[in-house]
């Protein structure tokens, strides 16, 4: 097998060549460890020279053997990257009409990943396909077609412009199960077979987590919450959720999701065990133990809302093989992650039970954490959020403030109290003015956690006045409380390209880069040359775990690493501003979680085909941990077009596949607790 090769070059200069890696990407289709971690199963290689071996969870050991081996040589030398191209040939004719011979096709995607909420063309990732001659050179009259495997998703294929480069958009179809999805482009030749190239794009994002208590009494019930929820955060309901125990017996074993994504069941304890759910090819598990000890905070309850400036009682009890005998007078020590407990020290009453208070002043998530050293199960805990309640300011921004005829607009209101706080669980209400006949997607949306609700403007195909569209936001139960933005629907859409590969450069023993290459063109498919482009990469999420060594192959041996991911949280930079604003710092650690860990060149100049090269570079120990969108905008004659892409910041396949030594970030540097609210 022939070593990979670098097939473009980082853009950067360096002292000594660098070697290039083929890289993994991890599909959040994911196997639960016994504390309830998930390990995504890599969607490529985790072998040098492009060796590729998918990790074999749940789902995977109930295909058939000739299924899975189809799947794994479909993903050799491919599964990870957007680039793909057939050096072989495979065809001698024509292409579509044109006398030149294909010798390749190239398939680029966005994108490395599908997000599992994309069910819509505009959510999808872009694909491009051009056919090449022997020499290299674009054949503008080739034929070229896009298939995938029936019922794996849905693709949208773009009228053939003239120009060489036939796009199509790929989407879930509705379906968030995570999986692998075989795209191929096929360029028309005398051969019956033609000449193709194919790319497997994992859907990801899905996650299934299971919450409830770490210990319960014998013979006392637990409740336990499966939650299933797309890339976007959003219920996925009406799915199958199957729940088991080794520590006694359950409520209910087989449940469906409601329309926030949520299951439950009881355990009743027996023994010291394990309780896990499973849905759509997912595992979460949490372990559970059962002692004569039944110690718990009674409230508030997990995941609870609490409004600033307004005590909250904390309640514990604490009871020994269900009496609290044993256990009147005894002291439970009480702390927080975030706000004022008092008293942080309570005696238990006659029943076993204490009180104290929880306060806060400014909003975010707080770990309640009550203990004594006592107990066989030393302590116990709630996550609980603390939410400010009365909007006082609204912020409207739209992005981009000026967009081309027939684009989109991200119209985002930011609201907060009188003390800067970010507000939760308003409704915002949008009203637009606008006589070129745009459309809002929806009249309303309420705020998340970081005090967002967002709509989408979609411009018509005419052009509007200078700052000619207005959208006026109002927090509905506060209507003195409004604001509104102003932007421009003009010129023409340009058409931006983003595509990766397959493959990573390592500049030095820290640093990781992944090539990019961007094509910008006109409404005809014609090259811009003229076109000012910016480049951002911003952080969007982050992820906490730890790597394990992991089976890849069925054969119950290791043979690589894998991130165990505990938990999923959003960026704490809410307005990108790089200030720790009140509210912000959800977990608490005093900083900006997880902070601007890529970089990519500002502006790039693009050549005479309107395309231009450049690496996205960020630390080693960043990799498989951090989420980020990477935007391009293009800019002539004042009229912006953008194209963007999120997915995680990915490890290079070598240094996965080596078990002699553990990968960067072995443990990620956001810590490994299961709840954002925790810096632990």
């Amino acid at each position: 097998m022939r070593p990979p090769r670098c097939r473009r070059p980082p853009i950067a200069p360096s002292a000594a060549p660098i070697e290039p890696k083929s890289f993994a990407t991890n599909l959040s289709a994911s196997i639960r460890a016994e504390n309830g971690c998930v390990i995504p199963r890599p969607a490529t290689a985790v072998a040098s020279a492009c060796t590729s071996r998918r990790i074999v969870g749940a789902i995977m050991k109930q295909l058939k053997a000739t299924a899975l081996l189809m799947s794994l040589l479909l993903a050799a030398c491919g599964g990870g990257g957007g680039y793909s191209d057939d050096d072989d040939g495979g065809g001698d004719g024509g292409s579509g009409g044109g006398s030149a011979t294909v010798s390749r096709v190239i398939l680029l995607s966005s994108s490395p990943q599908l997000p599992s909420a994309a069910d819509q063309p505009t959510e999808g990732i872009t694909l491009s396909a051009q056919a090449l001659d022997a020499s290299g050179n674009l054949i503008t009259a080739s034929t070229i077609n896009f298939s995938i495997p029936p019922s794996s998703g849905a693709l949208i294929v773009a009228a053939d412009d003239g120009s060489g480069t036939r796009t199509a958009t790929l989407t879930t179809a509705g379906d968030p199960t995570p999986r692998t999805i075989t795209v191929t482009a096929t360029a028309a030749t005398t051969s019956a077979a033609g000449v193709s190239a194919s790319r497997d794009i994992p859907v990801t994002g899905t996650t299934l987590t299971l919450t409830g208590p770490d210990a319960i009494g014998f013979g006392r019930g637990g409740q336990y919450v499966a939650t299933l929820l797309d890339s976007a955060g959003a219920g996925i309901g009406g799915a199958p959720i199957t729940f088991n125990s080794s520590a006694g017996s359950l409520s209910v074993m087989n449940a469906t999701s409601n329309s926030v994504g949520v299951a439950q069941t009881t355990l009743t304890g027996s023994a010291s065990g394990n309780v896990t759910a499973q849905a759509l090819g997912l595992s979460a598990t949490r372990s559970v133990a059962i002692s004569s000890d039944q110690f718990s905070i009674l409230a508030p309850t997990e995941a609870s809302n609490i409004a600033l400036n307004t005590p909250q009682p904390i309640s514990v009890q604490w009871l020994r093989e269900g009496s609290a005998t044993e256990t009147a007078g005894a002291t439970v020590n009480l702390s927080a992650s975030r706000g004022t407990v008092t008293p942080n020290t309570v005696t238990l009453d006659d029943s076993g039970r204490a009180t104290a208070s929880i306060t806060s002043a400014n909003a975010g998530g707080a770990v309640i954490v009550a203990s004594s050293p006592a107990l066989t199960q030393p302590s116990t805990s709630v996550s609980v959020e603390f939410v400010a309640t009365t909007a006082s300011a609204i912020n409207v921004q739209a992005s981009p403030a000026t967009l081309p005829v027939g684009e989109s607009s991200v119209v985002t209101a930011t609201v907060r109290d009188a003390a800067g706080n970010l507000v939760k669980n308003k409704t915002v209400d949008f009203t637009l003015t606008d006589v070129s006949g745009g459309t809002l997607s929806a009249p309303s949306a309420v705020t998340s956690s970081q005090g967002k609700a967002s709509v989408t403007y979609n411009a018509s195909s005419v052009s509007s006045a200078d700052r000619g569209v207005q959208v006026r936001a109002v927090v509905r139960d506060t209507p003195s409380v409004f604001s509104t933005v102003a932007f421009t629907v003009r010129g023409q859409a340009l058409r931006i390209t983003l595509g990766t590969g397959n493959e990573i450069f390592e500049p030095n023993e820290t640093t990781y880069q992944l090539p990019y290459t961007v094509l910008v063109t006109d409404s005809s498919g014609n090259a811009v040359t003229d076109a000012t482009f910016r480049l951002s990469v911003l952080p969007v999420a982050y992820r906490k775990g730890m790597y394990a060594q992991v089976d890849v192959d069925g054969d119950d041996t290791a043979d690589a690493w894998a991130p165990i991911v505990s938990t999923f949280c959003d960026n704490e930079d809410v307005d990108y501003d790089g200030v720790l604003d009140p509210g912000e710092d959800f977990n608490g650690n005093t900083r900006l979680d997880p902070g601007n860990v890529a970089s990519v060149p500002a502006t790039l100049a693009l050549d005479s085909t309107g395309a231009g090269q450049f690496n996205i570079t960020y630390p080693q120990d960043r990799a498989s941990w951090v989420v980020v969108e990477l935007r391009g905008v293009a800019t002539v004659a004042g009229t912006e077009s953008t194209e963007s892409a999120i997915f995680v910041l990915p490890a290079s396949a070598p240094d996965l596949s080596n078990l002699d030594v553990s990968p960067p970030g072995a443990t990620s540097p956001y810590a490994t607790a299961g709840s954002c609210a925790s810096p632990n």
